[in-house]
């Protein structure tokens, strides 16, 4: 059977290529430390960009994912985000976080002297941090 009939098909039942930025918002809320660990703790200290992926697609769709009754609620009190802390001052750290434990790096001097953990460096992902919190 080809393909691309099958394609149609299941594109005239309504099935989609991805999830919805609600319903990945969704799974985080429920599932964010299953997820973490799927993708991150595999060895590779770099594989925590592809959760960052993730919080960018939420970031982006922001204004959709407003909508959902309750659902900005529970992102605000589960650990779905990302938080970074320096060591030695040359090596990140990752772990999740729920948004009351992260603080907004917008001061070198004191990042240096506290060093809590913070939200990564990424402008469209402080939108997402600043709603959370």
């Amino acid at each position: 059977m080809e393909q691309r009939p099958i394609n149609l098909f299941l594109k005239d039942c309504d099935v989609r290529d991805q999830p919805t930025s609600i319903e990945i918002a969704e799974l985080l809320v429920k599932s964010s430390l299953e997820i973490w660990n799927s993708i991150v703790n595999d060895g590779n200290n770099e594989k925590h960009i592809e959760y960052l992926t993730i919080l960018d697609r939420i970031a982006t769709n922001y204004h959709v994912i407003v909508k959902k009754p309750g659902l900005v609620e529970s992102m605000k009190e589960a650990p779905i985000l990302a938080a970074i802390i320096m060591i030695d001052d040359k090596v990140a750290k990752y772990r999740l976080a729920s948004a009351k434990e992260i603080f907004i790096n917008n001061n070198a001097e004191y990042q240096k002297i506290f060093n809590p953990w913070t939200a990564p460096m990424n402008d469209k992902l402080k939108v997402l941090y600043k709603v959370c919190y």
